[in-house]
This record gives structure tokens, C-alpha cells and sequence, in this order.
């Protein structure tokens, strides 16, 4: 018997297995409806075709048809706005073709890496230094943290907020959609804390302990003044820069709340109490605490 993920309608349309989808899941119609989009969309699906097995064929259609839905509600009218920034997407085809090319590019190359989470994937943009990616891969994680609008929020809440040079990178757009789902900001050249402590190597000549003491202790005061709580103040999330500037990133855990009480609760889908977060200012405390034993030299576990 035939695969149904190859089978084809004979001229008289009566030689079927699997009917109407058997044809849809053909590499035939795959090829062909991968042909409609514009060429720099293409690669990536011809090199799944390629590599796909036939068990995979059926798959590989439903995602490429609601790639194509998505991408024309994208360029619709009615499609959600895309916050602005700096680099700014317009809803223009070329704009919006040549973004999603860049996503998957970056995507696919080793050296555009720049870290991972349980959720999503870091890579920077493959034309513009200064950009980077952040995306959702693993949708059974991202169902348990923010929605990528809701982490979009956050970053621009607090665009305007830096204290003696601790800042959020700057958001750039987002893209919130059924199977594509982005944040693009602004890539910071830097090194979690964390990275910095697993390699055993330096902090930067130019970093000031005390000076980032004091930075941490009252960024976090100011964002708690404006009600948000981060949530998830590991070392992987605090970056140090050449220059010795500490950036703060990755609010997929964050929230909003206006009583400090409740702001580390936790509830289950069916709105059952579980493990309350961490709360921020124990992370913190503990954050430098390790960060200066650290660089006495004393051996420490990085904190995750």
C-alpha cells in the first residue's frame, strides 16, 4: 500500500487514498505552495521538504499552510499592531518578508547563537549588529510563562528607566502569532553573570562591585515603584558589559501587581496555590552575595 502522504489524484480524480488532504500532503503541492511565497521566504521550507520523511510530509504541510495565513493576516489590516521602535517593522510586504527571512536565517546559524531558555531561543540578526531575536521554540514551556505581547510590555514600561546605567535592552518590535511568535531588541553586547562563573573567568576590568550593588539594589526598588515584579532574578538574567554596565533582561516571568503580597503567588490552571515565586529581593541579595565571594575568589555555584 501506498504511503497516503504521496499518494496523488489520478486525471479522473477517483484513484485516492486519503482524499483531498492526501493531496495537500503530497511533496508535489508542498513544493508548489512553497514556490508562492517570495524567495527569500523559501529556503528554509525547500530545505525541510528536502530533509522531511514521509511521515513528516503531513505536518510540514499544516505548518506551512498556517505560515501562509499568518504572514497574510500579518500584511492585513486587521492584524495586531507591531509595537515600534528604532528598527520598526512596517506593515509593507517587503518589510514584512524581509523580517521573517532574517528570523529564519539567524534561526539556522550557529554563530548568529547567542543563548537559550526552557521557551524561547536568543540569536542576533544576520545583517544589522545591533538587533537580536528572541523566540519562542518550545510552546509547552512558553505555555507556563508570559505571552511574548505580555514580555513586550514589560520591556517597554521600563525604556525610559536606568539607574547609574542599568537598563533593559530597547524593544524593537514584536511579532505575536500562532506559530511565530518574536521579540526583536537591541542586542547587548554582553556576559550573564552566570556564563562568567561557569567558564571561571573575569568580570570585566572596568566593573565596580559596589557600583553594581548599588545599581541592582535600586533598579529593582524603582520597577517595584512602578508595581513590576520580575520574578526571576538569576544570574543568567543580569549581563555585565565590557565597560562594566549591568543590563537586566528576560521578564517571561514577570507581573504587574499593586500589593507586593501578592505579586510572588502562584496559581495552576484550575486556580490551585502552588510554589510562590522567588521573590526579588531575596534573589538579589543572594545574587551579590555570590557575585562578591566570587570575585575573592572563593568557589560558588552560579545561581539559576
Amino acid at each position: 500500500m501506498q504511503s497516503p502522504c504521496r499518494i496523488r489524484y489520478n486525471a479522473d480524480m477517483s484513484e485516492t487514498f486519503g482524499g483531498k488532504n492526501a493531496i495537500e500532503d503530497s511533496e508535489e503541492s508542498i513544493q508548489e505552495r512553497i514556490q508562492t511565497l517570495p524567495p527569500p521566504l523559501r529556503p528554509r521550507w525547500l530545505t525541510e521538504l528536502e530533509n522531511a520523511e514521509s511521515n513528516q510530509l503531513a505536518p510540514l504541510s499544516r505548518r506551512l499552510n498556517l505560515f501562509i495565513r499568518e504572514r497574510k493576516r500579518l500584511l492585513s489590516h486587521n492584524a495586531p499592531p507591531l509595537l515600534q521602535g528604532i528598527h520598526s517593522i512596517e506593515r509593507r510586504e517587503d518589510k514584512v518578508n524581509e523580517t521573517l527571512a532574517r528570523i529564519g536565517e539567524a534561526s539556522e546559524r550557529k554563530d548568529l547563537f547567542v543563548g537559550k531558555g526552557k521557551a524561547a531561543r536568543v540569536f542576533r540578526d544576520p545583517q544589522d549588529p545591533n538587533v537580536c531575536y528572541k523566540s519562542i521554540v518550545n510552546f509547552e514551556e512558553y505555555g507556563i510563562c508570559n505571552a511574548i505581547g505580555v514580555e513586550a510590555q514589560f520591556l517597554e514600561d521600563l525604556q525610559d528607566l536606568s539607574v547609574h546605567g542599568m537598563r533593559t535592552p530597547r524593544l524593537n518590535a514584536v511579532i505575536d502569532l500562532p506559530t511565530v511568535k518574536v521579540i526583536s531588541m537591541e542586542y547587548l553586547k554582553a556576559e550573564s553573570i552566570n556564563e562568567i562563573i561557569i567558564r571561571n573567568g573575569a568580570f570585566p576590568a572596568r566593573f565596580d562591585v559596589g557600583r553594581f550593588e548599588t545599581a541592582f539594589r535600586q533598579y529593582v526598588a524603582a520597577m517595584h515603584n512602578r508595581n513590576i515584579y520580575h520574578r526571576d532574578l538569576h544570574g543568567g538574567n543580569i549581563l555585565i558589559a565590557d565597560d562594566g554596565t549591568p543590563y537586566i533582561i528576560d521578564f517571561g516571568k514577570s507581573t504587574f501587581s499593586i500589593t507586593p503580597e501578592s505579586a510572588y503567588e502562584a496559581h495552576d490552571t484550575f486556580g490551585r496555590p502552588m510554589k510562590p515565586y522567588p521573590k526579588d529581593d531575596d534573589r538579589l541579595e543572594e545574587l551579590l552575595r555570590r557575585t562578591k565571594l566570587y570575585m575573592l575568589g572563593h568557589p560558588v555555584e552560579p545561581l539559576q
